[in-house]
């Protein structure tokens, strides 16, 4: 998608071709991709794709706005927030001051887990934020949660890259399972004008590879203590 930021300033008049797997219908199943091509003014019959050589006679390849782990565009941002406006439609978008976790407590298998983050929660629950699942919330809602709400907190997750699709500068507050960084994280932060904290727990974590579904398991030495920093912060 970082390649559409095109149709922003040229009118669709021919079809958009791509190189992917599977038949073009597959590429908007499940529901949520269908979603996001809406977003973007886009139905199946806008794309072309060939399964034999083909000679094209006038091509335009936009360069990308995005690439995972080395850049990012302005324009990808921009590009992003309209396509948020119109996943989200005309619902009502209401501020809420009450701070926000996305939980991976329910999940049973991804890249990484922090296997006792119930007790994270717990402390955070009982100081009055509000625990979400993203896997259990549709696009819109989890694009609405970070328009509606300016504190994000939870552990490393591809959910914060929600944050592209708000016009709200978030803070974010990511508890990370190791002492490294993915890059993506700061370079949606770069587009979506986040203020971030990222925060790897001075008492150290216990890590284990391939384990209970996921490639990185983790056991947080403190999990109440940073619970409570992290509420010293925010208030």
């Amino acid at each position: 998608m970082s390649r559409l930021w095109f149709l922003e300033f040229h009118e669709k008049t021919s079809p958009i071709l791509c190189h992917s797997h599977g038949a073009i219908p597959d590429w908007f199943n499940p529901s949520y991709r269908e979603e996001f091509w809406k977003g973007a003014n886009l139905e199946a019959k806008d794309f072309a794709t060939f399964e034999t050589p083909v000679r094209i006679r006038h091509l335009s390849i936009p360069r990308a706005s995005l690439e995972e782990q080395n850049f990012v565009h302005d324009v990808y941002g921009r590009m992003m927030r309209k396509i948020g406006d119109r996943i989200v439609g005309q619902r009502s978008i209401h501020s809420n001051t009450t701070p926000a976790y996305l939980s991976k407590h329910q999940m049973r298998n991804g890249v990484t887990k922090i296997g006792n983050e119930e007790e994270i929660i717990d402390v955070l629950r009982n100081a009055g934020v509000e625990i979400f699942c993203p896997e259990t919330m549709s696009l819109p809602d989890q694009i609405s949660l970070f328009r509606e709400r300016q504190t994000i907190i939870g552990t490393s997750s591809s959910a914060f890259h929600m944050s592209i699709f708000s016009e709200l500068e978030n803070d974010i507050f990511c508890i990370l399972p190791t002492n490294l960084l993915n890059s993506n994280f700061k370079l949606i932060d770069k587009a979506a004008k986040n203020k971030s904290r990222y925060l790897f727990p001075k008492s150290g974590t216990e890590q284990h590879e391939n384990t209970l579904g996921f490639n990185l398991y983790s056991i947080v030495s403190d999990p109440k203590g940073i619970a409570h920093e992290i509420l010293s912060i925010i208030d």
